[in-house]
């Protein structure tokens, strides 16, 4: 395992400016240590490494994913909203229907008002519909 970054643990050779080097590792090897740079709050790091093996590993899904997830998706936030979730809590709760396990859900409410394969299909789909507020969208597992 790595050592933590000198800004979390004092002293250490890894920092986010040094990520280790891949060397002859295997891929699932490497995404063992950018999940431990991501556990370890070296999150630059891990970008760094997850680039490099996705050069070093192109065919490798697992790598792909890890790269993609953390040099190219983008997740944004919207502070203090406003928008009242609890009933999507509440649905979350409960086991989702095995139709929809693997699927890209809106959920309005208790109410899933589309769901899809992909989320640009959700999206599409969406774009069609009138909604009376702003769908939670996430992927079931």
């Amino acid at each position: 395992m790595f050592a933590k970054s000198p800004e979390r643990s004092g002293a250490s050779s890894e920092t986010p400016s040094n990520p280790p080097a891949i060397g002859d590792e295997a891929p699932e090897k490497v995404l063992e240590n950018i999940r431990s740079l991501l556990g370890q709050g070296c999150y630059k790091a891990a970008q760094r490494l997850a680039k490099e093996a996705a050069k070093r590993f192109p065919k490798h899904d697992g790598v792909a994913v890890m790269n993609r997830a953390l040099n190219e998706w983008k997740a944004s936030t919207s502070p203090g909203s406003g928008v009242d979730r609890s009933e999507e809590r509440e649905w979350m709760r409960q086991p989702p229907p095995e139709s929809l396990r693997g699927k890209v859900i809106a959920l309005v409410g208790k109410d899933v008002v589309a769901s899809a394969d992909t989320m640009t299909e959700l999206a599409r789909h969406l774009r069609t519909m009138e909604l009376a507020k702003r769908p939670l969208v996430f992927r079931l597992g």
